[in-house]
C-alpha cells in the first residue's frame, strides 16, 4: 500500500471561520489574514450554523507518498451530541452523523466519493453499525435514513472507545480524520454518545496518543488533535515532514467565556507537542522537541508586557489579543492573534484545538472565549 497520511500545522494557531483578508482585532489592530481554507465555504444543511465553526470539523488533503491528493473535509451534524440516542430508538433506520466532502478525489477504504458524503450510525441488532451513502451534488443527508443496509455505498467498521470515569459531556460532539499507522491510511473519530467512536474500514489500527496524560483533553481525541507535520517544499508546496505533532488544549479552556479572563495577564490555552526537531517551526513557531506551551493575553502591549510589535502584525493599537510561545527549551517568542467572534451563534464551542488545512499552508485552530484565535 502507498503511505497514505494526513498532513498537520506549518505555520499557526488559526481563527474558526474563513479569514479571506486583513482581519482587525478587538480595537482595530490589523494583522495579516491566512490563506482561505480549501474547502467547501457554502453551509453544510446537516452542520447549519456551525458549518464555518472549524472547531466541530475537519479539513485535510490526503497525500500518496510525498504528493498530496484531494481535500477531504468531515463535517459534524448540529445535533451530533443526541444521534446515539435516536440511533438507538431508530428502529434500525439510519442516523447521519457526518456529512463528507471531497473535492474530486476518491477514497475507496472509507468509501468516500467525489462531491457530498453522508456518514450513517444504525443499529439493527443491538449492535452500533455506520455506513458512507455518497450523494454526488446533492448536500442534504435524508434523516432518517429508512434502509441503511440497502443504500449505495460502503459499510465501515465501528469501535465505542470508553474512558473510566468520563461522562456523555466529556465527549465532544466533533469529527476528526485520524491515521491509521500500520495499515498507513485514514479513519474517523467521531462522538457516539457516551463515547468515542472510531470508524474506518475493517481490519483499521489506532493511532496512538503522543503523550499520555489524565483527564480528558489528553484522552479523549475530539479534544486534542494529532497529525504528521507538513513542511514547505523547493517549489513553494507543501510536503509531509514525517514527524508526528500533538495539539492539546488546556482542561480549563472550554470555561474562560470572557476576555476579561485573558485581560492583561497570560493564560496557558495549549500545549503542542514534537515528537523531532523541525527547524521550520523553531524559525516561525518557536517550537522545539517535546512540550511547547501557548499563553494568550488580551491588552495593551504594555499591559502584556510585548517587548515589541511581533512578525506578521501590519498595524499597533492599545488593545489586542497577543499569544507568548513558550518552547520546550525556554525560548520566548510573541506573536499577533486574531480573535473571531462566534457569540451570535448561541451555539457551546467546545474548548479543544485542532490542526487546520489551508490553500498553501497549514495552520490550526484554538478556542478562545466564545470565539477562536489565529496566531500569525
Amino acid at each position: 500500500m502507498q503511505l497514505l497520511i494526513l498532513a498537520a500545522s506549518a505555520i499557526g494557531i488559526v481563527a474558526c471561520g474563513t479569514d479571506r483578508r486583513t482581519a482587525r482585532g478587538p480595537l482595530g489592530l490589523a494583522v495579516q489574514a491566512p490563506v482561505t481554507e480549501d474547502c467547501p465555504q457554502d453551509s453544510i444543511p446537516l452542520s447549519g450554523s456551525i458549518t464555518h465553526v472549524v472547531g466541530f470539523h475537519d479539513c485535510q488533503r490526503f497525500v500518496h507518498g510525498t504528493t498530496y491528493d484531494s481535500v477531504y473535509a468531515i463535517f459534524a451534524s448540529a445535533q451530533l451530541a443526541t444521534v446515539a440516542s435516536r440511533v438507538q430508538s431508530a428502529g434500525g433506520a439510519g442516523i447521519p452523523a457526518a456529512e463528507i466532502y471531497s473535492r474530486g478525489g476518491t477514497y475507496q477504504p472509507l468509501g468516500i466519493e467525489p462531491g457530498y458524503n453522508c456518514l450513517y450510525f444504525f443499529e439493527p441488532a443491538g449492535q452500533l453499525r455506520a455506513k458512507t451513502v455518497p450523494l454526488g451534488p446533492n448536500t442534504v443527508c435524508p434523516d432518517p435514513l429508512a434502509d441503511p443496509g440497502a443504500a449505495r455505498g460502503k459499510e465501515l467498521e465501528v469501535r465505542q472507545v470508553t474512558v473510566a470515569g468520563l461522562a456523555d459531556a466529556d465527549y465532544p460532539p466533533v469529527t476528526r480524520w485520524q491515521s491509521d499507522p500500520v495499515n498507513l491510511g485514514q479513519y474517523i473519530g467521531i462522538k457516539c454518545g457516551a463515547a468515542w467512536c472510531e470508524v474506518g474500514s475493517t481490519g483499521f489500527k489506532s493511532e496512538p496518543a503522543l503523550l499520555t496524560g489524565t483527564g480528558r483533553t489528553y484522552s479523549v481525541p475530539g479534544w486534542y488533535d494529532e497529525q504528521v507535520l507538513a513542511v514547505p517544499a523547493a517549489d513553494g508546496s507543501l510536503r509531509p515532514s514525517g514527524v508526528r505533532a500533538a495539539i492539546y488544549p488546556v482542561a480549563d479552556l472550554g470555561q474562560h467565556n470572557d476576555a476579561a479572563d485573558f485581560s492583561g495577564r497570560w493564560v496557558q490555552a495549549a500545549t503542542v507537542v514534537l515528537e523531532a526537531r523541525l527547524p521550520e517551526y523553531e524559525s516561525k513557531l518557536n517550537f522545539d522537541p517535546g512540550a511547547n506551551r501557548i499563553l494568550l493575553c488580551v491588552g495593551s502591549s504594555g499591559e502584556c508586557e510585548v517587548p515589541e510589535l511581533p512578525p506578521r502584525c501590519t498595524a499597533s493599537a492599545d488593545s489586542h489579543w497577543w499569544a507568548k510561545i513558550v518552547s520546550a527549551s525556554g525560548r520566548v517568542a510573541y506573536r499577533c492573534v486574531t480573535h473571531r467572534d462566534h457569540s451570535a451563534l448561541g451555539v457551546d464551542i467546545p474548548g479543544g484545538a485542532r490542526w487546520r488545512w489551508l490553500t498553501n499552508d497549514e495552520t490550526g485552530w484554538i478556542r478562545c472565549t466564545d470565539g477562536c484565535c489565529t496566531v500569525h
